[in-house]
Order: structure tokens, then C-alpha cells, then sequence
């Protein structure tokens, strides 16, 4: 089913519950959950239920085009499982919300529909004794935009990026030479 689907299914059914599904690209094995109870499969992917036990903080919303973040908590994680958090290289791994519709037999009504995709960035971890939670703060992709580029147009930086080109190889011979016009 797709959105203009699933929006139909909204206009013609009085039962259903929204949803939201998220994924986190840990490495080796991506974290996908969702807000309901047990396992949801969509698009080969099984999300698992946290219930309750997740959090969203509020997007930042607005006509302009700014970088925003998400805070996203998982609460009710076993202690063995907190310190892969810590090991774990997150920044700059990829984060994704999706917002979807459970009929009323409790499946997928359509495909779920992006509302956030961002990368990880920082990640606060609490341990209480047999459980902790995670927060993981999220940056929407538009931070690179607010990013320095390191890149210059020269001989030498082409030859970092594709050796053997010599494209460039001309630029800082023709930087100061005086080109006469008649």
C-alpha cells in the first residue's frame, strides 16, 4: 500500500493506531523498534515493541529551512546491553522515524511514512542496577550544510580523491598570469 493508500484507508475506517517506528544504524546489527507491543516486519525488517518504554522529543517545526536534532530514549534496557552503547562508533550513523497506521487486526496499514531522517550524535546512557535507558541525540541531515568544507580546488586535492587525474594540473600555474585581451 502506499501513503495516498494509506491515507484513503484513514478517511474509510473509524479503527486504527498510530504508530512510530524507528531505526538506528548500529553496527553490526541496526536497532529498530517501534511504539506498539511485539515484533512488526515492513520491508524485510522486523521492528521490535517497546510499548511505552520509548520516548520522542518534539521535532522542531517551522517554515524555515534549518539543522534541527531529536532526542530519542529508550528506557528498560537490560544493563548488558548499555555498555555496547559505549564501545559502539554511533556519529554520523544514520537515524530514521516513520510514522504508521495499525488496522484493526493490529497489522500495517500501508507503508510507514519518513517524517525524520538524520544521523546519531551524542548518546547519554543511565544505569539503574538490572535496567538503564539510552539517549541518543539525533541531527536531521541538513547539519552538513552548516559544515566547513576541507576541499580545494587544486592539483594536489584532486590527486587525493582520484590519483592519476591531471585535470587540475594547470590551476596554480594560471593563478597569477596576466592574460592579455585584444
Amino acid at each position: 500500500m502506499t501513503a495516498e493508500e494509506t491515507f484513503s484507508y484513514l478517511e474509510d475506517n473509524d479503527v486504527f493506531s498510530p504508530i512510530i517506528l524507528a531505526e538506528f544504524d548500529f553496527d553490526p546489527t541496526p536497532v529498530r523498534v517501534f511504539s506498539g507491543l511485539g515484533d512488526l516486519t515492513w520491508a524485510g525488517k522486523t521492528f521490535t515493541g517497546l510499548g511505552n518504554l520509548g520516548e520522542i522529543s518534539n521535532p522542531q517545526d517551522g517554515n524555515d529551512l534549518r539543522a534541527n536534532t531529536q532526542a530519542y530514549r529508550l528506557n528498560g534496557i537490560p544493563s548488558e546491553y548499555l555498555g555496547i552503547v559505549l564501545t559502539e562508533n554511533y556519529q554520523g550513523r544514520r537515524s530514521r522515524l516513520w510514522l504508521g497506521v495499525l488496522d484493526e487486526y493490529g497489522q500495517l496499514a500501508g507503508d510507514p511514512y519518513l517524517i525524520s531522517d538524520g544521523r546519531m550524535d551524542t548518546a547519554t546512557i543511565e544505569d539503574n542496577g538490572d535496567t538503564g535507558s539510552i539517549t541518543i541525540q539525533a541531527e536531521t541531515i541538513l547539519i552538513d550544510l552548516d559544515r566547513p568544507r576541507e576541499r580545494r580546488y587544486t592539483h594536489e586535492d584532486q590527486q587525493d580523491l582520484y590519483p592519476g587525474d591531471m585535470f587540475l594540473e594547470k590551476v596554480t600555474a594560471s593563478q597569477n598570469k596576466e592574460i592579455i585581451w585584444k
